[in-house]
């Protein structure tokens, strides 16, 4: 699910797709459910359950952990969850190549014993002095914070399937694309025609 030969500490944009384990009925429901539209001025919208809401919060708070991050548009459905995460520069603090995200940066706000921190012991110094985070450790970090502080809300058991789905955004209008495909993932998987994918860069 990675590209090979690809340093994901880079600065630029990634679009990422977490799974929540199982299969069975109540677990394609993890998060939460969506609620139907009741007209044409009520557009369907995802009703986040407690652990839908430990997922957002989190989230949200990746950028408090991680000074070199910033989050952009994301979704949360039933048993999945779509979102940009951008690593910054360290020395200019920008992603380049694309604008800036629809929101600025989250600050800091809690830090407390379930966060769970990412371990750069095995990393060489040079990747330590960089001070950006892989992919791979935001997500880590994020899943692992999300399993902790959720377990007393939810049934005993695996929450995440194992690993992550990416893409490397290339440029502002593949960026555009998926800013659109995420903020319409709600009313697709609402309607009875939601099979009808919009078209995302290969």
């Amino acid at each position: 699910m990675r590209l090979r030969q690809f340093d994901y500490r880079r600065a630029g944009a990634y679009f990422v797709t977490i799974c929540a384990a199982g299969r069975s009925r109540a677990e394609r429901r993890r998060f939460g459910s969506i609620r139907s539209a009741d007209s044409y001025r009520t557009p369907p919208a995802f009703v986040p359950n407690d652990v839908g809401e430990i997922v957002t919060d989190c989230w949200v708070d990746i950028p408090g952990h991680f000074s070199t991050v910033m989050i952009d548009e994301f979704a949360l459905l039933p048993d999945h969850f779509h979102g940009i995460v951008f690593i910054e520069n360290q020395n200019t603090g920008t992603a380049f190549g694309f604008s800036p995200p629809a929101w600025l940066r989250v600050a800091a706000t809690h830090r407390d014993r379930h966060w769970a921190q990412s371990d750069t012991s095995t990393l060489d110094p040079a990747v330590q002095d960089a001070g950006s985070p892989s992919l791979s450790v935001i997500i880590g970090s994020f899943k692992s914070a999300v399993s902790r502080i959720s377990a007393p809300v939810r049934p005993p058991g695996k929450l995440w399937q194992r690993g992550f789905h990416d893409r490397i955004i290339r440029d502002q209008v593949e960026l555009d694309v998926y800013r659109k495909y995420i903020a319409t993932n709600v009313q697709r998987h609402a309607t009875a025609s939601g099979q009808a994918r919009l078209a995302l860069p290969v």
